[in-house]
């Protein structure tokens, strides 16, 4: 007659404790339990950093607070699209030589003066937006209506 195993009805990862720092362990449990809001009323104790993050969010409110006071033009609308968005349909598009320097030239001068690191795309995208978001709010009377309007048949 066999010996029943030491180990049998055992589960293996009940046998030594499951380490959180190990990915290994990580990838093959349950994910924790997710804990309700708490309620705001219910606050931790500020630490160090989060005093440092508020004071500098404050400071930064107060001078964009400034800036709006000073400044006389009404608010952009808020934009119907994101720039930050990741991009992922892969597209070619023709342009002239004249478009093509242009849109090289804008990008120069954007790095040059105002220490924004762009690249063509994102100019493209950029434009596209706008073009998208005029014609959304002005319809017959946007930019692309117009100039489309213009257009020889070839």
């Amino acid at each position: 007659m066999a010996k029943p195993s030491p180990f049998a009805g055992v589960k293996l990862s009940e046998q030594t404790p499951v380490q959180a720092s190990s990915l290994e362990q990580r990838l093959f449990s349950s994910p924790a339990p997710k804990l309700p809001p708490q309620p705001e009323s219910v606050k931790e104790a500020p630490s160090k950093t989060r005093k440092l993050e508020n004071k500098e969010a404050r400071k930064l409110g107060n001078q964009e607070a400034r800036k709006e006071a000073s400044s006389s033009t009404p608010p952009e609308p808020t934009p119907l699209f994101d720039i930050n968005q990741l991009a992922y349909k892969k597209v070619a598009f023709v342009f002239t030589g004249e478009e093509f320097d242009a849109l090289e030239d804008m990008k120069i001068q954007i790095r040059r003066r105002f220490d924004i690191r762009a690249i063509k795309n994102d100019l493209v995208r950029c434009a596209i937006h706008l073009l998208i978001e005029d014609y959304q709010r002005n319809g017959k009377a946007s930019l692309a209506v117009r100039r489309l309007s213009g257009k020889r048949v070839r």
